[in-house]
């Protein structure tokens, strides 16, 4: 039962009890708190909910929120008990509807930004969303984005742009799940409804425009020649077969050059795996000559190919990698390396593909067999990379069968000419 005064407190009482800690129960469930400190004091309300739970409620501050204030206050959450609601309930329901899908957006990427690995992604994660979902769910309140908001939002540009609306698509969908755990949101967004109801994108697959394995000696011939850092880093890469911002960003300390591995951690991988590279003989040497060799500013550098700008903050670019790549070739792009490569594995070797997949660092996509496959192959990748460092220095020959021929057929189809070197 609420205590009960024989009469209202006056200012004067109020001012005394003010001075001792505790909590001194004022009436009609008023309590004034005063910390063992006797600095910090409080009002709080006790009142029992509809549901038979009895809550207390914060009021503010004494003497900020005077006593004639928290009388008002404690009135109003009574109120509010008697027309059967529950106050904490309705300030929570009204925290919901305040806070717009543009506001979850906004601080779901601030908490998660860190944990990107490129910095162009942090900056397109936001982006797709400012420029495509905020102009129909920005205002809108993050528990009431229903998924056909979604679709309005999406549709005109799920067939035009269909990688960035799909990628807006998963963002969004992202966001609603942040919502979820922070309580602003009662369930996740049906990505697959929301998909089925946009529609079936047609696939094109699209391929990164490679060196013909054909060609490969001879570009990896002109790079060897040409013998500058970008040409040695580009080297690198080809005959790791790794992606490129993975190969042009190898450190020192990830280097056993006594047993030919290079161990790469975890959040450096697409895979969020760490990954071992057994490394060929053209890659050790490589290694070997760029550190009994180091050009000025790169003897303290972290990076095996730093960036002739800032060696010790950052690896050589990619636009430097192609710029020397675009002297011997035309259309190929750095990644394309990787498609040169597990095309002449697979034409040109007898490796089983669980080999060749681990040498290219890809995830197994079945799950059950990726659990239980704990072998790294490296024997056997070792053998594989030291071929194709063979086949590269023209050291063996490749037969040319007819895939060559409608590679070659395509390419004269699609106006692909190679660069000639000066």
């Amino acid at each position: 039962m609420p205590y009960l005064r024989p009469r209202p407190i006056t200012v004067r009482e109020l001012e005394a009890l003010a001075k001792e800690t505790g909590r001194h129960s004022i009436g009609d469930g008023l309590i004034l708190n005063v910390a063992p400190s006797g600095r910090a004091k409080s009002w709080t309300c006790r009142i029992r909910v509809p549901s038979g739970r009895r809550r207390d409620l914060g009021l503010g501050a004494y003497p900020e929120v005077t006593l004639a204030e928290a009388r008002e206050r404690a009135a109003q959450y009574r109120r509010m008990v008697r027309d059967g609601l529950d106050p904490i309930e309705e300030k929570r329901k009204a925290r919901r509807r305040a806070f717009t899908f543009r506001m979850a957006a906004e601080q779901c990427w601030e908490e998660r930004k860190g944990a990107f690995k490129n910095g162009k992604h942090v900056d397109q994660w936001i982006n797709t969303l400012r420029a495509y979902a905020y102009p129909t769910l920005g205002e809108i309140s993050i528990a009431d984005v229903h998924h056909s908001d979604v679709k309005a939002a999406l549709q005109p540009i799920w067939l035009e742009k269909k990688e960035t609306a799909r990628r807006t698509l998963q963002r969004i969908c992202d966001v609603a799940r942040w919502a979820v755990g922070e309580g602003l949101r009662d369930a996740e967004l049906p990505r697959d409804v929301i998909r089925s109801a946009l529609g079936r994108q047609k696939k094109k697959v699209r391929h990164f425009p490679a060196v013909p394995i054909e060609e490969a000696p001879r570009v990896y011939g002109e790079l060897k020649k040409k013998g500058t850092r970008a040409a040695e880093a580009l080297r690198f890469q080809i005959l790791t077969a790794l992606r490129p911002g993975i190969g042009r960003a190898a450190r020192w300390d990830e280097m056993d050059l006594e047993n030919g591995l290079w161990s790469i951690p975890a959040q450096r991988m697409k895979t969020d795996e760490p990954h071992v590279v057994p490394l060929p003989e053209g890659a050790i040497d490589i290694l070997k000559i760029v550190k009994a060799i180091p050009l000025p500013d790169e003897e303290d550098a972290d990076f095996v190919f730093p960036s002739p700008m800032k060696p010790a903050k950052s690896a050589i670019s990619d636009t430097s990698l192609k710029k020397v790549q675009d002297e011997f070739i035309d259309g190929a792009t750095l990644h394309g390396w990787r498609s040169t490569f597990e095309d002449w594995a697979a034409e040109h070797t007898n490796f089983e593909a669980a080999v060749i997949d681990a040498a290219m660092a890809h995830a197994l996509e079945n799950e059950v067999k990726a659990a239980y496959q704990r072998t790294l192959f490296l024997d056997q990748r070792l053998d594989l990379m030291q071929q194709w460092d063979d086949f590269l220095e023209g050291r063996t020959k490749v037969r040319h069968g007819l895939d060559a021929a409608y590679r070659a057929r395509m390419r004269a189809a699609a106006g692909v000419q190679q660069a000639s070197p000066e």
